[in-house]
């Protein structure tokens, strides 16, 4: 009986091939982590906003993929010859409240004050307001966990109560602007 053994040592090539593997692993990792901002904190501030006027769509259900509603906002936009520039959102209810598939909210643009906006969309009015804002660069979905949560702590520590509708201006160089409106708490 013969017996065979085998070796079981690893090759430096293969060595040197899991090293580079693994750096590239972590490197791409790092890469779409600062993309999408994580290593990031949003800039929070108290403001008084412009009045702002902007064109919609109604839309109830989830706040996530609002893609969809914006590329029709801005086919009819387009038809009307308007220019579509800064997409926004105004957010009715809070998700810790209210059921996913019940949140109200209107999906659209920044229009000028004397646009005409055809049907079906409709358009209003933000009166100017005293807001806590949040600016984030970077993925939306991680940038406004981020954003609300700084907000939140801002409100707390500077002795504001916050309220809705919520308002989100998705600027055309990737900075999303998160608003709240404010007012001092009662003591």
């Amino acid at each position: 009986m013969a017996e065979t053994t085998q070796n079981s040592q690893i090759s430096p090539k293969m060595l040197i091939l899991a090293l580079i593997a693994l750096v590239i692993t972590l490197g791409g990792g790092a890469s779409v982590m600062l993309y999408l901002g994580a290593f990031k904190d949003p800039e929070v501030y108290r403001s008084v906003t412009q009045e702002y006027h902007f064109a919609y769509i109604n839309h109830k259900g989830a706040y996530t993929n609002i893609d969809p509603i914006l590329e029709e906002v801005a086919r009819n936009l387009k038809e009307a010859n308007i220019e579509t520039v800064t997409a926004c959102a105004l957010f009715m209810d809070s998700v810790s409240e209210v059921e996913e598939a019940d949140r109200q909210s209107k999906i659209g643009y920044l229009i000028k004050r004397n646009d005409y906006i055809p049907a079906p969309l409709e358009q209003m009015t933000i009166p100017s307001r005293e807001v806590v804002v949040a600016t984030f660069e970077g993925g939306t979905l991680l940038g406004s966990h981020k954003a609300y949560s700084a907000m939140r702590d801002w409100s707390r520590a500077n002795g504001y109560q916050l309220s809705l509708p919520a308002f989100e201006i998705y600027h055309p160089d990737s900075k999303v602007e998160y608003q709240l409106p404010i007012h001092k708490k009662q003591y």
